[in-house]
């Protein structure tokens, strides 16, 4: 996790994470996209708002 932070903060590249666990992905994150099914069903890029953690827990929780 360590390696992330400092690679984010000294550089100028893009991160890909695909993580299962959120806060470990929303920490390092400032643009989130969902996916279902291979399509798109969140993505606040298109907004340029913080990721909104309860949207993003509806959209990616098992059997609610």
């Amino acid at each position: 996790v360590g390696i992330i932070h400092r690679i984010r903060n000294e550089s100028d590249i893009a991160i890909l994470i695909v993580e299962q666990h959120l806060d470990i992905a929303l920490e390092f994150s400032t643009r989130v996209i969902v996916l279902d099914r291979g399509m798109s069903v969140y993505n606040n890029a298109e907004s340029g708002s913080p990721p909104d953690r309860a949207m993003i827990e509806r959209l990616v929780s098992v059997g609610g």
